[in-house]
């Protein structure tokens, strides 16, 4: 398998060393790329795909479907959704207050940190699965996915 397979498709198999592998490289790349202004946002969706096609075919080398990272994207999207939309209240809620300072303080700092909380809690949500994709063993053999992973060549 080469590296154009590894992160542009999400047929076949990879074993937990080229996931491994392919991860740090995703997320060194996405780190450099997001320190560039714009270049960040403009290449997210291509990253997105990248990490999709890698979380699938780990997941096809445990004899599961693809679609079974779905259930922690939804999880982390909802939570920091909640989070977003709990600390935007917080902020309105400070700034619609002006004649309760304090309680408006008070409402706005604690909507903000379940916000945080929400917020963090969905990027756990990711982290989880990333250490299981790279920690479980994959499937001995063959499986309804194709031949056991073959270790990432140069190409």
């Amino acid at each position: 398998m080469g590296w154009g397979s590894l992160l542009f498709s999400a047929e076949g198999r990879v074993g937990q060393r080229d996931f491994w592998i392919g991860a740090a490289v995703l997320f060194v790349g996405g780190l450099i790329v997001h320190l560039i202004p714009l270049v960040g946002a403009v290449t997210w969706l291509i990253s997105f795909y990248c990490w999709v096609c890698l979380y699938a075919k780990r997941l096809h080398d445990m004899g599961r479907s693809a679609w079974v990272q779905l259930a922690p994207i939804v999880i982390a999207w909802a939570l920091m959704s909640a989070g977003m939309g709990l600390g935007l209240g917080g902020v309105l809620a400070f700034l619609l207050t002006p004649a309760h300072f304090a309680a408006g303080l008070a409402l706005g700092f604690g909507a903000l940190a379940v916000a945080a909380c929400l917020f963090t809690l969905g990027g756990v949500v990711h982290l989880i699965m990333l250490l299981w994709l790279g920690l479980s063993p994959g499937q001995i053999g063959p499986n309804r996915y194709g031949p056991e992973a073959q270790a990432l060549r140069n190409v």
